[in-house]
């Protein structure tokens, strides 16, 4: 199974269509090995008591919205005499649902992670992150001299946003963060005799991380160390580290470039006009939205009727919530709450485990971005989501009083 895996491990890190190609073809060799070693896949699956209830939080998510699309197909909501129209194939299955398709990996890789012995799983876990670093070492180099991709940073002439492969900063904001928390949680494990590898790997990670001058990973990303750091000091040491926190965080916001960037009103104004947009819609259909993803074409829709100006800036709702609510309702709103709280809970139950524990304040940071974009329905990012979370499937529950490795 070490194979299907590195080109998994590799590949999830580097373009859409290169993510895609490496989760095809390394899940269908994963479920070939399984049942050539004459295993059932799905039997093997259902005993597994997270993987049952995640197969019915998904279920649900899934159902959610279809009903959204069911419905908007049947009376679909209209702006200045337009409506937006879903895609159905053969006039029965909504194309929207396609994207349940990333919801399979984890429970297919955990087939595979299940057959490796300790040492391969440290093996798979250097090679992951030896080519994340790598990634890195690159996203930095393209900040000073915009190699291979431009994308300049508004009121920083010669500076560019890190993307790496993954063609925008905020996605690359969202995908290092798995990889960036779980080195840092091997980094700590006393019983790993690669720590300081880790470490430095964990430093790469994080100033690809800034420099890819994501405001929302600015103020998130700190949060989510001192959730990290939570688990290793005592309350009274922990909150003396919250107030210096602060006081750097104060002391940060002095440096004219970091302040420009985190006050600035760039690309504010257009996202409270697709907040307000979305709450419309949930307005106009409280219990099933307006349709999965149709919010996006509507928006622009609400705007034009709204404002009279026919260029106005539309998209999704940059806001993981507010897109949900706005697209599939009360019901489906509830359901991807539910499918979140069903994460974090398989987080937290494998919490003893450094890098679980990692994946755990990765999610935190995660959610927190979520706040001003979609970052969850976003391909490239659901693949790093799926494969933390076929770590979690694969890993025991631990009793959570100590870290501890277990890879």
């Amino acid at each position: 199974m070490m194979a299907p895996l590195l080109l998994v491990a590799i590949t999830h890190q580097i373009s859409m269509a290169v993510m895609n190609s490496g989760a095809v073809l390394g899940s269908v060799w994963i479920v070939w090995n399984t049942l050539k070693q004459g295993g059932k896949p799905w039997k093997l699956l259902l005993q597994h008591p997270d993987a049952r209830s995640y197969l019915k939080a998904t279920a649900f998510l899934g159902l959610s919205i279809f009903l959204s699309l069911w419905i908007a197909e049947w009376d679909p909501l209209s702006f200045g005499g337009s409506h937006a129209e879903g895609r159905w194939w053969l006039g029965v299955f909504p194309v929207g649902l396609l994207k349940l398709w990333y919801f399979a990996l984890p429970l297919v890789w955990f087939l595979g992670l299940r057959e490796l012995k300790p040492a391969d799983r440290l093996k798979l876990l250097n090679v992951w992150l030896f080519a994340w670093s790598l990634l890195s070492c690159f996203g930095i180099l393209q900040h000073w001299t915009a190699w291979f991709h431009f994308q300049e940073i508004p009121g920083q002439p010669g500076r560019h946003h890190v993307t790496a492969f993954l063609g925008h900063h905020l996605s690359l904001a969202s995908v290092w963060l798995f990889s960036f928390f779980a080195a840092l949680g091997l980094a700590t494990d006393s019983k790993n005799l690669n720590r300081r590898w880790y470490a430095l790997a964990a430093m790469l990670g994080g100033v690809a991380l800034f420099y890819s001058y994501a405001r929302s990973v600015w103020v998130a990303l700190p949060i989510g160390l001192l959730v990290w750091s939570s688990r290793f000091l005592r309350p009274r040491v922990f909150a003396a580290v919250c107030f210096a926190a602060l006081g750097l965080g104060f002391l940060a916001l002095q440096v004219p470039e970091i302040n420009h960037r985190l006050i600035s009103r760039f690309g504010m104004s257009t996202r409270e006009d697709l907040w307000l947009a979305n709450w419309e819609f949930f307005r106009a259909r409280p219990w099933t939205g307006v349709g999965f993803r149709l919010n996006e074409a509507l928006s622009g829709m609400f705007l034009i009727a709204k404002t009279g100006n026919p260029d106005v800036f539309a998209g999704h709702a940059h806001n993981n919530f507010l897109e949900m609510l706005g697209g599939t309702g009360c019901i489906g709103a509830g359901a991807w709450l539910i499918w979140n709280g069903w994460a974090f809970r398989l987080f937290w139950k494998r919490r003893g485990h450094p890098m679980i524990w990692g994946f755990f304040c990765a999610f935190v940071v995660f959610h927190l971005n979520g706040l001003t974009q979609v970052n969850f329905w976003e391909g490239k990012v659901l693949h790093s989501l799926m494969w933390a979370l076929g770590w979690g499937f694969a890993m025991p529950v631990t009793d959570g009083k100590r870290l501890r490795s277990q890879t």
